[in-house]
């Protein structure tokens, strides 16, 4: 097999990196004219190299087997990114909101419900694994400088920590919301006639939400997050896109 080249810059790389979606953009592997070290790609026999997919249409080309993103060396960006959790219990409006930010901000979108309803149809039970799928994707993306809005119940206090954790480690800034429902019977009227949106996932009923195990945010104990009521969905927009901007 052709030996790796020590250091080569984007400009060359560009347009020789190829991979079953495209070339990678350059963007993702390091500025313009700088060189790229480890991780970098390399032509095996069959004349092409490996690549792995993540979510939001990201790709990393290695020579060899895959390493973690807890592996990986974060990459400089031009600006810091940030990962934005949404929280709340069901029907409050988590999906609605956090797919309104990801459309209008280009953050990656994603969806815990999305994974634990892909582990079910893979014959899996399902724990706490959709949350740590979720949060090792949320820091593949932050650390090629993308910024993540994911989109999560985050029941307890346990859940809501582990976000600032992944936040850290990417080197990424933490903003969490808390989607609310002022009026009662308008949450009941969400909850009870909604639809599943994907494959193999189950909405839950009104009875189970009231019976769900929410716990009440603590600041001191959960960290900081803004409430977000949702009653009208524009305004509610409006405030999560204020509460991403830099303070």
């Amino acid at each position: 097999m052709p030996s790796c080249p020590e250091r080569r810059s984007v400009r060359e790389l560009g347009q020789q990196v190829e991979t079953v979606e495209g070339a990678v953009p350059a963007r993702l592997l390091q500025h313009e004219g700088e060189p790229i070290e480890g991780n970098r790609p390399c032509r095996g026999s069959a004349g092409r190299g490996r690549t792995s997919g993540f979510a939001g249409g990201l790709c990393s080309w290695f020579d060899g087997d895959v390493t973690s993103s807890a592996e990986a060396v974060p990459i400089p960006h031009p600006s810091r990114p940030w990962l934005c959790v949404v929280a709340g219990r069901p029907g409050t409006g988590k999906t609605t909101l956090a797919k309104g930010l990801a459309g209008a901000t280009g953050a990656c979108y994603l969806r815990v419900d999305a994974v634990e309803a892909a582990l079910r149809r893979a014959g899996n039970d399902v724990g706490p694994e959709g949350y740590f799928i979720v949060h090792e994707l949320a820091a593949s993306n932050l650390l090629v400088g993308n910024s993540v809005v994911v989109d999560a119940v985050n029941p307890v206090s346990e859940a809501r920590q582990g976000w600032q954790d992944t936040a850290a480690r990417a080197g990424a800034r933490l903003v969490v919301l808390e989607t609310s429902l002022s009026n009662e019977a308008e949450h009941r009227r969400r909850v009870e006639t909604r639809d599943a949106d994907i494959p193999g996932h189950r909405v839950p009923t009104w009875e189970e939400v009231q019976d769900d195990g929410w716990v009440q945010w603590d600041v001191l104990r959960d960290g900081s997050r803004t409430l977000v009521d949702t009653s009208n969905a524009e305004a509610a927009l409006a405030a999560a896109e204020a509460a991403i901007q830099p303070s």
